[in-house]
């Protein structure tokens, strides 16, 4: 009897800051709102929270925050 095993590719993990990046350059580089933006992180289900929060949606605020940190971008 032989065993017979599923290869998963490995997990990649998506940072909230490149999945930003991702959505600006395919929405052409237009000016975005934070609640936008969170919506559309959302909706493609890439990230994920790493923490255990109450939802795991991201929130407009996340978005500001973040941005505020990768202002160089």
């Amino acid at each position: 009897m032989t065993k017979k095993f599923k290869m998963q590719l490995p997990r990649v993990r998506i940072y909230l800051h490149d999945e930003i990046k991702d959505i600006l350059k395919e929405n052409g580089n237009q000016w975005m709102t934070s609640k936008e933006i969170a919506r559309l992180v959302n909706e493609r289900g890439r990230y994920k929270k790493t923490t255990r929060a109450k939802t795991p949606d991201v929130k407009g605020f996340q978005i500001f925050l973040r941005a505020r940190n990768y202002s160089h971008m």
